[in-house]
């Protein structure tokens, strides 16, 4: 048998036991045999590497995640909720520098655990973000020539000058 006809022979039985399946008095005997029916035909397939076969390291490493930080910033946040600071410490260590310089998602419960260290607890600024994440946000100054009271205060000496003059 060919390797195409025995991917086609398993397909079908799929299907049958799919159909049998979604049926709402399912015959539980049935989809029993056409599973084993499944498992025999998958073991002609020989898709197991034989003895001869090897594997590369290449072949066994995998891609890293989009969501690695993201989680490892999660984990990072939970050791520092349960107050496991020696955790979170080996943890940072195990991460490349770049990452904890500057990724958002690590960089914030490094910050976070900074202000905790320092005491500073009412910290503000957060932004949640569109990933869902809160960040912190720079807060911006307003400078003194935006601030009302001090435009005022300016208009109300530069009135008394004025007045001085008068008299």
């Amino acid at each position: 048998m060919s390797r195409e006809s025995v991917v086609k022979s398993v397909v079908s039985t799929y299907e049958k036991l799919k159909n049998e399946w979604s049926k709402k008095n399912r015959n539980l005997e049935t989809c029993g045999k056409l599973l084993s029916d499944i498992k025999v035909e998958l073991t002609k397939l020989q898709f197991l590497p034989s003895m001869g076969h090897s594997v590369s390291k290449e072949e066994l490493l995998l891609p890293e995640s989009p969501y690695m930080y993201e989680l490892l910033g999660l984990d990072l946040l939970c050791l520092l909720a349960q107050n496991k600071v020696g955790e979170f410490h080996t943890t940072l260590e195990h991460l490349p520098p770049p990452a904890v310089t500057d990724n958002v998602y690590i960089r914030h419960p490094v910050a976070m655990e900074q202000y905790l260290m320092e005491g500073a607890y009412n910290k503000r600024g957060w932004q949640v973000g569109t990933d869902g994440y809160l960040h912190f946000k720079k807060e911006v100054r307003k400078s003194d020539d935006s601030i009302p009271s001090k435009e005022l205060a300016n208009q109300m000496i530069n009135y008394a000058r004025e007045m001085e003059q008068i008299v």
